[in-house]
């Protein structure tokens, strides 16, 4: 069946508009030769897509969401889950309806709208899909279901291996197989496990080969080959070894500028960052500001570094770097007046001179 014949057969829309049920029919079949060849479900979740959105679009009604609420969907708005707590006595008629719009759209299976969800949205007010961004985004959907399908597949072969009483043989192949077939996203606690029954059988080069494997699939996840020692997961020494080895050669330098301008004391911060910038040379540091092309840049960087030692907590080293900082300023307001008015503003006002009592 075409997905225009899907969409025809009332089950997705639930309207009796011909005129727009041909309507998105045709844009239903532009789609499946969008994403042709791709996973099933991602013309599936496009589909589902155009029939929420196309519904809200052309016959916006009270029973259905609006296409504004859909396009904010699944976004961190807690007031929508503190509302679904209320008794339903006790909800606005507002409330009482964004709560019938969810439970219709969780019958299309929608979770949260994503930059593709949009995109189909775009082609239903504009009358045409963007063709190549509309693949590009349906194949990482594919991408991540069929991750999805690899995941949950080696799980299942973990649980058989460890609660099934089948073909022993037969358990620990599948599970080698499906751990292979989900390298590139598992981390390394979930590794180790495998890694650990293939040692236990005497199977050192298969373990070895496996944890080569894995360092290999994981060239653009760098953070799959950390250890999770904080957690209290015990690794086997070599295990350990070689993951700390390959963790320390990809690990690139850091970023000072990403760094000093991640830390913003009005929205939030990291303290490793803090610790990072009080810690690095100064040297590394006035770059940072000689080098901002901005204005704006210089002026939140400089006040930064100054507070990060203005702090109560402030460390000895963060208080250090304050003053380095004050101190390259003055050495810059040395050089000329101009200079001196322009960095005023972020020096300490100097002592009061106390006079000389009276004779």
């Amino acid at each position: 069946m075409r997905p225009s014949d899907e969409l025809k057969s009332d089950r997705l829309l639930g309207i009796s508009n011909i005129r727009v049920i041909s309507r998105l029919g045709a844009l239903a079949d532009e789609l499946a030769a969008i994403v042709n060849g791709l996973h099933s479900n991602v013309l599936t979740d496009v589909v589902n897509t155009l029939a929420l959105f196309g519904v809200a679009h052309f016959i916006p009604r009270n029973d259905f969401p609006t296409t504004e609420y859909l396009l904010g969907y699944g976004t961190a708005d807690w007031s929508r889950y503190f509302q679904k707590e209320k008794q339903k006595e006790e909800q606005t008629e507002q409330e009482q309806r964004e709560s019938d719009w969810d439970k219709l759209i969780a019958g299309y299976g929608y979770g949260e709208t994503s930059p593709l969800d949009k995109e189909v949205y775009s082609g239903i007010t504009s009358g045409f899909f963007r063709d190549k961004v509309v693949r590009g985004l349906s194949e990482e959907l594919a991408q991540r279901i069929e991750g999805g399908a690899r995941k949950e597949a080696f799980n299942d072969a973990t649980h058989r291996f460890w609660w099934g009483v089948g073909d022993s043989k037969v358990a620990l192949e599948e599970l080698v197989e499906k751990t292979k077939a989900a390298l590139n996203l598992m981390n390394a606690s979930e590794l180790h496990g495998v890694y650990e029954v293939l040692l236990d059988l005497k199977q050192q080069d298969a373990a070895t080969e496996l944890l080569n494997q894995f360092i290999a699939a994981n060239q653009d996840r760098r953070g799959a080959l950390a250890r999770s020692d904080h957690f209290g997961e015990k690794y086997d020494a070599t295990f350990k070894a070689v993951l700390e080895a390959e963790a320390a050669r990809v690990e690139e330098p850091m970023d000072l500028a990403k760094t000093l301008d991640a830390i913003d004391f009005n929205r939030g911060w990291d303290p490793d960052d803090i610790t990072t910038i009080a810690a690095a040379k100064f040297d590394e540091i006035v770059p940072l500001l000689t080098g901002a092309k901005e204005e704006r840049l210089f002026a939140r960087r400089l006040a930064t570094l100054l507070k990060i030692g203005e702090r109560k907590d402030a460390t000895e080293e963060g208080k250090k770097l304050r003053e380095n900082t004050i101190e390259w300023l003055r050495t810059f307001a040395a050089t000329n007046p101009i200079s001196a008015l322009r960095v005023r503003r972020f020096l300490p006002a100097d002592p009061p001179v106390e006079s000389a009592p009276v004779a």
